[in-house]
């Protein structure tokens, strides 16, 4: 509700922040899946995603369109399968407990390596956002140095922090360049 209301006041920035901080309780929420992506293309800045991660994207879809509770649920599921069809293969030589147990244990592997690398990513990464009208994105830590592009970022543009500063932080656009923006116009998602 706290994106909606900046959305409606037509401050983009804290709105994506909002929704992007709403994200974190209701993953899976469809409205707020498609406010995020409506105030997202509202925003001035297009920074585009590399072909890679789109790639990566596609063919994880489970990994990024899932929830961690259901991703949880499937491993737990598949783990006790995989157990549960071993012990009835002890009594039974077929073929089918053989390739269930192995689909299971794919299922299972697949699902628990997808919520490490999400757990790793929440304790390593931290996102942010562009809440100023405009932000001029600097090469170093301070107003002396030239600027990294030759538009400032506007509100609303997501990044990930690399370095803090006094001031400052070092961050990384979706597309992969880096720059520096003045701590006063920018917030972190946690």
């Amino acid at each position: 509700n706290i994106g909606n209301c900046y959305f409606r006041m037509e401050d983009l920035g804290r709105a994506i922040l909002f929704y992007r901080r709403a994200e974190q309780y209701t993953p899976n929420d469809p409205n707020l899946r498609q406010n995020l992506a409506y105030a997202r293309s509202k925003r001035a800045d297009r920074i585009d995603i590399p072909e890679r991660r789109r790639v990566l994207e596609t063919v994880f879809f489970f990994h990024y369109d899932v929830g961690q509770r259901p991703r949880a649920l499937v491993f737990s599921g598949a783990f006790v399968l995989f157990w549960v069809l071993l012990t009835v293969r002890l009594s039974r030589h077929s073929a089918w407990t053989a390739w269930g147990a192995g689909l299971s244990a794919l299922v299972a592997v697949l699902m628990a390596s997808s919520l490490l690398v999400e757990h790793h990513r929440l304790q390593t990464v931290h996102p942010g956002v562009v809440v100023s009208p405009e932000a001029v994105a600097r090469k170093g830590d301070g107003t002396s140095y030239e600027p990294a592009f030759t538009e400032p970022l506007h509100a609303g543009t997501e990044f990930d922090l690399l370095e803090s500063r006094e001031g400052w932080y070092s961050v990384v656009l979706a597309d992969g360049r880096t720059c520096w923006l003045p701590e006063n116009a920018v917030e972190r998602v946690r």
